[in-house]
C-alpha cells in the first residue's frame, strides 16, 4: 500500500477504509497546532466523515465534517454543507469519526468525484463485477481511477479470514 497516495480511496470493508485513511493522513503535512488522540493527528482543516449518528450535538451518517479549531479538551466541527458549527468532546472524535481519505463503495454511492481515485480489493473472492462497476462510475473521469491489486498471498490471507468470520457466526448462534 505504501505506494497508493491519492486522497480518494474505495474499498469493500470498514477497517480497510480506517487504515487506508490512516496510511494517507500519515503522508499530508501536519501543521503546528494538533492534537493526537488514539494515533491519529488532528488539526484545523481536516476533513471527517461521521459514521454513528448522534442526537445531541446533531451528527449525520456519512456527512462530511471540516474541523474548526482543535484543542486538547474539544473540537469545534463545521458541518461542509450546512455551514453548521458544533462543539464536540474529544471523545466522540474517535467514538464516531473517520479520516476522510477512504470510504467504502456502500457510502460512495450518490457521489461523484472528479479527483484521482484508487479502487480496493477488486481482485479478490469477495466482490464481483457489480461492486466494481458501482465503485468505478463514482468518477467522472476514468482516467482518474486506480485499481490496487493485492498479492496472492493477500488475496489467500482474506479468503481465509473470511472463511474464520463466517465459522464464529455459525458457532455463536
Amino acid at each position: 500500500m505504501d505506494k497508493v497516495k491519492t486522497l480518494n480511496n474505495i474499498t469493500f470493508y470498514n477497517f480497510r477504509s480506517r487504515s487506508v485513511g490512516k496510511h494517507i493522513h500519515d503522508l499530508q503535512k501536519n501543521p503546528r497546532k494538533k492534537v493526537h488522540v488514539d494515533g491519529i493527528c488532528y488539526h484545523a482543516d481536516l476533513e471527517i466523515i461521521c459514521k454513528k449518528y448522534s442526537k445531541k450535538p446533531k451528527l449525520c451518517v456519512n456527512y462530511t465534517y471540516e474541523i474548526i479549531k482543535v484543542s486538547k479538551k474539544e473540537f469545534m466541527i463545521q458541518d461542509v454543507v450546512e455551514m453548521e458549527k458544533i462543539r464536540i468532546p474529544i471523545d466522540v472524535i474517535t467514538k464516531h469519526f473517520r479520516l476522510a481519505y477512504a470510504s467504502t463503495c456502500h457510502s460512495f454511492q450518490g457521489l461523484s468525484v472528479d479527483t484521482p481515485t484508487t479502487i480496493f480489493y477488486t481482485n479478490t473472492c469477495r466482490v464481483n463485477r457489480r461492486w466494481v462497476w458501482t465503485a468505478i462510475t463514482r468518477s467522472t473521469d476514468l482516467s482518474q481511477i486506480q485499481m490496487y491489486q493485492y498479492s496472492d498471498k493477500e488475496c489467500y490471507r482474506l479468503k481465509e479470514s473470511m472463511i474464520s468470520q463466517k465459522l464464529k457466526m455459525k458457532v455463536s448462534s
